[in-house]
C-alpha cells in the first residue's frame, strides 16, 4: 500500500502522499471516521505523530486489491491513484476488495469537499457525534409527553413518533423544536383516551436538507445533508451510495407511567413482581428459553463460582414499572442479575447483562 519504492511496486513518493494528505485536512477519507491523522508528539517539542497511509486505489503490484494491468507505472503512483486513510481503515480497504474502486473514488471526492467546505470553519462544527435520550411521562390529563436531551444544536426540528412496542405501529407522531439541550413532544393519546402503562417505542427524526428547512445555524454545524453528522444515531438516508445524505435517527424502549389514578401501589404488589419474573419464559437474541427465569436462576447457581448473596428483592421505579434484582456472588465480586416488570401486562424483559444470560436455557 505504501513504503519506499523497491521491486515491482509502484510506490507512492513523499510529494504525492503529502498532498493526499493535505488535499483531505489529514483526515481519513473514509466518510464515517473522518479521524484526524497528524499531531503533535509527545516525545519532544519538534516531534510530530501520522497515523495516516497513502492508500492505492488500484493496487501497487500485482496480486494486490483492485489491480489494474492497464495501468502505466507513473499511473498508478500518481495523486490520481491515491486516497488518504487512517491506518485502520488503510488496513481495511487493503485486505477487502469488496471497496471497489468506485466507492474509493467516492469517498476521496467527498472527502475533498468536505475539507475544502470546513476551511476557515470552527472545529466544533467539523463533526458532531450525537448523542439523546428520551423518556416518557404522564401529563396531569393522563396524555403522554415525551421529554429528551440532547447535544444537537438549539432550534434543530425533529419529528417524534410514539409506536406500539413488538410490531412498532405508529400510535402518534409531533413536532418537536431543541432548546438549550431539550427537547419535548407533548399530546399522545390514542383517540382522547390514554395510552395504558406498559412499553412502547419513542422514535426521533431529523432530516437537514431543503424540505425540512432547519435553520443555518443548525445546518452550518450538521452540513447541509446531514454530512458532520456521526455516531450510533447518525443514518445514511441510501446506504448503498457514499455520498449519501445523512439523517438522525433514534429509537428507544420507553415505559409509559401508569395513569394518575394508578399510581399508588401497595408493598404486596410490588413484591407480586418477584412472582412473575421467576415464571417468565423469555426468548433471548430470537431463542425462546426452555425454563422459566427462576429456574434458569437455580440452574446457574449450581456453579461453583456463583452463590446466593442476598437473593430476590424489587423496588418499584418513577415510571410505575419494577425492578427485580437477583443479588450473587460471582466468585469473590458481588453482582445482580435484573429484570423489569409491568404489573398491569406482567410483561418481563432482561434489564442487564446478568439478567439476559440469567434469562435462558437450552432445551436438554
Amino acid at each position: 500500500m505504501t513504503g519506499s519504492g523497491s521491486g515491482d511496486r509502484d510506490d507512492f513518493s513523499a510529494g504525492v502522499k503529502a498532498m493526499l494528505a493535505n488535499r483531505v485536512g489529514f483526515r481519513c477519507s473514509k466518510p464515517d471516521c473522518r479521524a484526524l491523522t497528524a499531531g503533535p508528539s509527545a516525545e519532544r517539542s519538534d516531534a510530530r505523530t501520522n497515523v495516516g497511509v497513502a492508500a492505492h486505489i488500484t493496487a501497487a503490484s500485482p496480486g494486490g486489491p483492485r489491480y489494474d494491468a492497464t495501468l502505466t507505472s507513473e499511473e498508478r503512483r500518481s495523486l490520481d491513484n491515491g486516497i488518504w486513510l487512517c491506518q485502520t481503515h488503510g488496513k481495511q480497504v487493503d485486505d477487502d476488495a469488496s471497496f471497489t474502486v468506485d466507492i474509493l473514488r467516492a469517498w476521496k471526492r467527498s472527502a475533498e469537499l468536505d475539507a475544502r467546505d470546513l476551511l476557515g470553519r470552527p472545529v466544533s462544527a467539523q463533526a458532531l457525534d450525537v448523542s439523546i435520550q428520551v423518556a416518557l411521562h404522564r401529563a396531569d390529563d393522563d396524555t403522554l409527553a415525551v421529554t429528551g436531551a440532547t447535544n444537537l444544536p438549539d432550534s434543530t426540528k425533529l419529528w417524534v413518533t410514539l409506536q406500539e412496542s413488538g410490531t412498532c405501529r405508529d400510535l402518534g407522531q409531533a413536532k418537536a423544536v431543541t432548546n438549550e439541550g431539550m427537547l419535548v413532544a407533548t399530546g399522545f393519546s390514542n383517540q382522547r383516551a390514554p395510552h395504558p402503562h406498559g412499553w412502547y417505542v419513542v422514535e426521533v427524526l431529523a432530516y437537514f436538507n431543503g424540505p425540512w428547512q432547519q435553520t443555518d445555524a443548525v445546518t452550518d454545524i450538521v452540513g447541509r445533508e446531514g454530512e458532520h453528522l456521526v455516531g450510533q444515531f447518525a443514518e445514511a438516508v441510501n446506504p448503498e451510495f457514499s455520498d449519501s445524505e445523512k439523517r438522525l435517527r433514534a429509537a428507544f424502549d420507553c415505559i409509559a407511567p401508569p395513569l394518575k389514578a394508578d399510581v399508588v401501589r401497595t408493598d404486596a404488589e410490588v413484591q407480586r413482581a418477584i412472582a412473575i419474573a421467576k415464571g417468565a419464559v423469555l426468548t433471548v437474541d430470537g431463542r425462546e428459553s426452555e425454563s422459566p427465569v427462576g429456574e434458569v436462576v437455580e440452574f446457574f447457581m449450581e456453579s461453583a463460582e456463583l452463590r446466593e448473596f442476598e437473593g430476590w428483592s424489587a423496588r418499584e421505579l418513577p415510571s410505575g414499572a419494577v425492578v427485580v434484582t437477583f443479588s450473587f456472588w460471582n466468585g469473590s465480586e458481588p453482582a445482580s442479575a435484573e429484570w423489569t416488570v409491568i404489573l398491569d401486562t406482567e410483561d418481563v424483559r432482561y434489564r442487564n447483562l446478568h439478567g439476559k444470560y440469567m434469562s435462558w436455557a437450552p432445551a436438554e
